[in-house]
């Protein structure tokens, strides 16, 4: 039987491709005294690292066995940018329902010559779509954008089907006196009760086009759930943006109701075949 590992924190190692890389311990467990992580995270690396911590004794199995698995939660969008979706679980006093958020937060370094081809438009991905996609075809010379710290306004988050799927226009320098010309215009990659934020950093200073920084966030709405409306598409539709939960083993009788704490999803990568990022929520003991 698998135990939980016990450690002082989040596993830091580099990848296969160099880069460092964060585990949270909830991912790792022993096998006996071998420590053992789900195969679509394994790699020799990891593993060499997560040996030499045991046997230094900073990783340990718990004396107890974990807790049985609650749910699989899915990112609703394939590929890496999955890996960047986290959830917060909050039991209530009284044990039977939990409060439940969603947080997507993408990175990018682009410039107007690539942004399309790495965020998508319409009905065509990019290589690596994320919470933002590009709503028009970016002109030719296009002006490089400006830094503005806070390019979209929050979506309401009430009840009620998603609003009218909002537009952000990000603007470029101003010339000759005229009004700012438009750089390029941004959606969301689907119609949500979430808020968004749009931030547009660190433009170069150098070069043509000019790189710069896109981060997008979209946060949804805080939603009560009890363990059985995790099957329920219409209870968990303001969450749906960002993931789908399913029962795991998927012939489970039912849903448990998730521990308290915050879940990172994984796993997730481009590929001639994307696979979306996933995690393993706990079940509250």
């Amino acid at each position: 039987m698998r135990t939980k590992a016990i450690g002082d924190g989040p596993i830091v190692f580099f990848n296969d491709l160099g880069q460092q890389t964060t585990l949270p311990l909830s991912e790792i467990y022993f096998d006996g005294l071998t420590p053992w992580v789900p195969p679509s995270l394994s790699t020799a690396r990891l593993m060499t690292r997560l040996a030499y911590l045991a046997k230094q004794g900073q990783l340990v199995p718990d004396t107890a066995p974990p807790p049985p698995a609650a749910m699989l939660v899915t990112a609703a969008n394939s590929g890496s940018t999955g890996n960047n979706v986290w959830l917060s679980f909050t039991p209530n006093v009284a044990g039977t329902t939990v409060d439940v958020f969603v947080v997507e937060e993408d990175t990018y370094t682009l410039d107007v010559a690539n942004i399309e081809s790495v965020l998508g438009r319409g009905a065509t991905p990019g290589s690596r779509p994320g919470v933002v996609k590009i709503k028009a075809a970016v002109v030719a010379g296009a002006p490089d954008p400006v830094e503005n710290l806070s390019v979209a306004a929050d979506v309401p988050t009430g009840a009620g089907p998603p609003p009218a799927t909002p537009t952000w226009t990000v603007l470029g320098a101003p010339t000759g006196g005229g009004p700012a010309p438009t750089a390029f215009v941004l959606e969301p990659r689907a119609a949500s009760r979430g808020a968004f934020t749009i931030a547009i950093t660190d433009v170069s200073t150098t070069g043509s086009p000019k790189t710069f920084t896109l981060t997008a966030t979209w946060r949804s709405p805080t939603v009560t759930l009890a363990a059985a409306d995790f099957g329920d598409p219409a209870k968990v539709l303001p969450l749906g943006f960002a993931v789908t939960f399913s029962k795991l083993p998927p012939t489970a009788a039912a849903f448990l109701l998730p521990a308290q704490g915050i879940v990172h999803l994984s796993g997730g990568a481009e590929a001639t075949t994307s696979s979306p990022a996933t995690a393993t929520v706990l079940a509250s003991t």
